[in-house]
């Protein structure tokens, strides 16, 4: 059966803009507890002040047609960042109660909803060298030629490491990050071109679990 979606922020320009106040201010003092990196946080945080401000102008005194596609844009930015930050770490975060849930005006789901397991399989990965430093990477579920992922999963894991040398094991690989897309393009610097870059990935569900990691692949960067 398809999901039935579920529109929380409102839609007309003023009383999103209390909304987004009130989440704000709900969400700040708990970021550590929710899981909630600062970084990520800071960037929402940017966004509003931008559709804040664009707002303003554009309910004073004779605005024009740039003020309100202002507006218009700077809402639709900030929407996705608090959609992508609810969807990541809110929605079925196991540490929020439903009366939080309330008053940071987000759903409030069903317990009883069907149960998400741990990943059991890993992602496809591959991996191509762009030049001038960028590596992009590209991610999908084990024996699918789709973007499709697994049930319950919000992204993959992505691990890795630069040196000398194919690293072997994945303990070798010391740096990385959440990519929420099928694809990420690295950047290395001038001083990591022609080293050697090892990357795995494993998919992450949305209660924050890690499943198991694929094999290692390398690549030199140009």
């Amino acid at each position: 059966m398809e999901k039935k979606k579920v529109y929380y922020m409102p839609a007309k320009f003023g009383d999103l803009y209390l909304w987004l106040r009130n989440f704000i201010d709900g969400v700040a003092p708990n970021l550590a507890r929710y899981g909630i990196p600062e970084t990520e946080f800071e960037s929402l945080r940017i966004l509003n002040s931008k559709f804040q401000a664009a707002q303003m102008i554009a309910e004073g005194p004779n605005p024009g047609p740039a003020d309100r596609i202002q507006r218009r844009d700077t809402a639709a930015a900030v929407r996705k960042e608090a959609r992508g930050i609810v969807n990541k770490y809110l929605k079925y975060n196991e540490v929020l109660s439903n009366e939080e849930r309330r008053k940071l005006g987000i759903p409030v789901y069903d317990n009883a909803r069907t149960p998400i397991d741990v990943p059991k399989t890993w992602p496809d990965l591959v991996i191509e060298v762009l030049g001038a430093g960028l590596v992009k990477t590209k991610f999908h579920k084990h024996g699918s030629t789709t973007t499709a992922r697994p049930y319950g999963v919000i992204g993959a894991v992505v691990i890795y490491g630069v040196s000398d040398h194919q690293a072997d094991k994945h303990d070798e690989l010391n740096r990385h990050l959440l990519a929420t897309r099928s694809q990420h393009t690295f950047e290395f610097p001038d001083e990591e071109r022609g080293k050697t870059v090892s990357i795995a990935v494993a998919w992450q569900n949305e209660k924050g679990q890690v499943g198991p990691y694929c094999d290692i692949q390398s690549v030199i960067i140009a």
